[in-house]
C-alpha cells in the first residue's frame, strides 16, 4: 500500500470513529435501543423530552431567571414531569456553555444579584427539533400497586392502610393541582396548557374513585 492509499484509509477510520462516538452522544440523550423479540430485530426507541429541553421549552415564553423556572417546573409541570431544583442550575450552566441560553448578571442593592437566561436561536432550533420528534409512551410505577399484587398473604386491614394512604396521596395532589389551575388561570394559560391540568384532575380524580371503591370492597369483603 503506497503512502497517499495509507493516508486516505486512516482518514476514513477517523471519520467513522467521529462519526460513531457523535452518533453515541446523540443517541444517550434522545434514543435508546430495543431488541423487538416478535421480529428478532433491533429498533429506536426515541426518548421522552429531558430536562435540558424542558428548560429550553419555559425560556421559549420569555427570559427567566432559575428561581422562576423552578417555579414553573414545581407548580405548573410538577403533576406531569418529574424534576428537582438541583437539577436546574447545572442544566442551565450547560445550556449556556453549548450557546443554547444567553446569561445575564442583574445588580440587586437589597439582595443578592440574579442570574437571567434568555434562549438563544440555536436553543430554539434544539427545542423545535425536540418538540417535533414522535411522543413516547407513558411509563407507570407504582409502589402501591406493586405492593397490591403481591399482598395476597397481607392482613386485610394492613392492604387497606396501602390503600388509605395512597388516597391521601392522591386527594392532596388533586387538591394542590385544581388550587395551581385556579391560580394560572388568572394569571393567563393558553387552551393547550390546560388541557395538561384537565388530563391531571382527571387523572387523579379517576384513581382516587378507583382506590376508594376497591378499599370499600376489601373491608366489606372481611366481614362476609
Amino acid at each position: 500500500m503506497n503512502r497517499q492509499a495509507w493516508l486516505l484509509s486512516r482518514f476514513f477510520v477517523a471519520v467513522l470513529i467521529c462519526v460513531t462516538i457523535n452518533f453515541f452522544e446523540w443517541s444517550s440523550t434522545n434514543m435508546h435501543l430495543v431488541y423487538n423479540k416478535s421480529n428478532k430485530q433491533m429498533e429506536v426507541i426515541l426518548m421522552a423530552m429531558k430536562g435540558r429541553e424542558i428548560i429550553l421549552g419555559i425560556l421559549q415564553s420569555g427570559p427567566h431567571t432559575g428561581y422562576e423556572i423552578n417555579e414553573i417546573l414545581q407548580t405548573r409541570l410538577d403533576h406531569f414531569f418529574d424534576a428537582t431544583f438541583g437539577m436546574i442550575y447545572p442544566t442551565l450552566k450547560k445550556l449556556e456553555a453549548e450557546k443554547l441560553v444567553t446569561k445575564q448578571q442583574v445588580s440587586q442593592t437589597d439582595r443578592p444579584n440574579k442570574n437571567i437566561y434568555t434562549i438563544t436561536a440555536a436553543g430554539q432550533a434544539v427545542f423545535s427539533k425536540a418538540i417535533n420528534e414522535p411522543t413516547s409512551d407513558e411509563i407507570l410505577k407504582s409502589d402501591v400497586l406493586m405492593r397490591l399484587y403481591f399482598s395476597q398473604d397481607l392482613p386485610t386491614e394492613q392492604v387497606s392502610e396501602f390503600l388509605q394512604e395512597e388516597i391521601a396521596r392522591k386527594e392532596a395532589k388533586l387538591a394542590t393541582l385544581q388550587s395551581q389551575l385556579a391560580t394560572w388561570l388568572a394569571d393567563g394559560m393558553t387552551d393547550r396548557q390546560k388541557i395538561t391540568f384537565d388530563y391531571g384532575i382527571a387523572y387523579y380524580t379517576a384513581t382516587l374513585e378507583v382506590l376508594k371503591s376497591s378499599q370499600t370492597k376489601l373491608l366489606s369483603s372481611q366481614k362476609e
